[in-house]
């Protein structure tokens, strides 16, 4: 990776392109932008790359996923071409079935995803779950897009709402799921027709159309890895706050000191207005801009024996935690120094903010032998949408376009993304960017 150590001056340098962030979606788009001859600066506040996918090696060596269990899988094909074009699939990746459950009591785990495995609930909960979820697909509505708890219950009724959709999801987003709205829904929740549900309790057949029912993995450093390869050879000045942005008629100029023709920003959508100079945006935008929410997430990586599941998803209300990611089950070196015949990894994970002390005493109670070794707080994690988020996220798109400055990124578009949904995206962006030909 070529890293910029000492700051460019106005006059020594113009770039193609600027990219604020060195997440997934910084390091994508100006690796594009890069393959087609432009001249590309990625700024990083962070000391290392990586943002939300980022890895660390932790006691014994074991590699500790920060926030979340980043997997590769996609069902976009230029996205696969151009992904497979950067890595080598048959000599750095390992390919895994994902094993998803759900446990209430951590000494009953049941099959994921829940409607096509009711009949593991027994006949009575499975027949009224059954006749909800029929009730509520075919009464002659659409399904209820309003808010994303008519949404869930639109489209499984209400037993399965009430048992598992409606808590799980109030843990992890902590507010009412009426206030939510679902436009960031495409493509990250299963859609099941009844019909399939029938048909897979009938048959016992397991579900291979959920999201990363399959997966990739890297064999070494997980999702690190991605991050290091697609470093190599691009410009990242590392530990470099933004802290201004001026548009002078064809010029950028951030931080007084790095200047480009087009400026591409991953960051936090709602530090970008405070950063601006030279761009004329509305109070009432502004204040929305700033009002939009998102959830923390804090976890810890643990040592435990073997799991038999890859995600545990956790709904009940006692227990502060909502999931638990078998991640020394994506690859054996995840495990660093641990005796793989007899032990693991895993990362568990809070929505919000928990102190150590928290995270290890709730661990320590559920008494499934897990050891908590090391503990991560992300402030930003997830985006939570309210029904005019995608409004005002569109009308700021608008106007910083006009000025040369695009979003892109789980907090600059406000969207959900999965890997592969931030790949398209930057995608995407590249083929509507002027690029200046070399």
């Amino acid at each position: 990776m070529l890293t910029v150590s000492t700051p460019i001056q106005v006059s020594e340098k113009k770039w193609d392109a600027i990219v604020i962030g060195a997440g997934i979606s910084g390091l994508t788009v100006a690796k594009m932008l890069k393959e087609k001859g432009q001249s590309v600066l990625i700024i990083e506040k962070e000391q290392t790359s990586g943002g939300l996918i980022r890895c660390t090696r932790e006691q014994e060596n074991i590699l500790y996923h920060r926030v979340g269990g980043h997997v590769f899988n996609t069902r976009i094909p230029r996205v696969a071409e151009w992904f497979w074009a950067q890595f080598n699939r048959n000599k750095e990746f390992l390919h895994a079935n994902r094993k998803a459950m759900i446990s209430y009591d951590f000494k009953h785990n049941f099959s994921y995803p829940i409607e096509s495995h009711l009949y593991e609930y027994g006949p009575e909960f499975c027949a009224k779950a059954m006749e909800d979820m029929t009730l509520a697909q075919f009464s002659g509505k659409a399904i209820d897009t309003s808010n994303f708890g008519q949404y869930l219950r639109s489209v499984f009724g209400e037993k399965l709402y009430e048992h598992y959709f409606r808590p799980y999801n109030e843990k992890i987003w902590k507010r009412d799921l009426q206030t939510i709205g679902v436009d960031w829904l495409d493509g990250k929740l299963p859609q099941p027709k009844v019909i399939n549900a029938i048909i897979a309790n009938i048959f016992r057949k397991e579900n291979d159309t959920m999201a990363h029912a399959t997966f990739f993995y890297p064999e070494v450093n997980g999702s690190q890895f991605l991050v290091d390869q697609l470093s190599i050879g691009l410009a990242i000045n590392t530990l470099t706050a933004v802290h201004s942005i001026s548009v002078d008629q064809n010029e950028i100029v951030v931080n007084g000191a790095y200047r480009c023709r087009q400026l591409v920003y991953t960051g936090d959508l709602r530090a970008l207005p405070t950063q601006l100079n030279g761009v004329s945006i509305t109070d009432s935008l502004r204040d929305a801009i700033t009002d939009l929410s998102s959830n923390s997430t804090s976890s810890a990586l643990c040592k435990t024996g073997k799991l038999p599941y890859s995600w545990l998803y956790v709904p009940s209300p006692e227990y502060k935690f909502h999931r638990i990611i078998h991640t020394g089950s994506f690859s054996p070196t995840n495990n660093g120094k641990l005796d793989t015949t007899k032990l693991s990894s895993c990362v568990v994970e809070f929505s919000g903010k928990f102190s150590q002390e928290e995270m290890a005493t709730e661990i320590n109670r559920v008494g499934i032998g897990l050891e908590p070794i090391a503990f991560n707080y992300a402030q930003n994690s997830y985006v939570i949408h309210r029904q005019d988020t995608a409004v005002v996220v569109e009308e700021a798109r608008r106007i910083l376009a006009n000025h040369g400055i695009y979003l892109l990124g789980r907090f600059a578009e406000w969207q959900y993304y999965n890997m592969d949904n931030a790949i398209d995206a930057a995608m995407r962006l590249v083929n509507q960017l002027q690029i200046r030909t070399p």
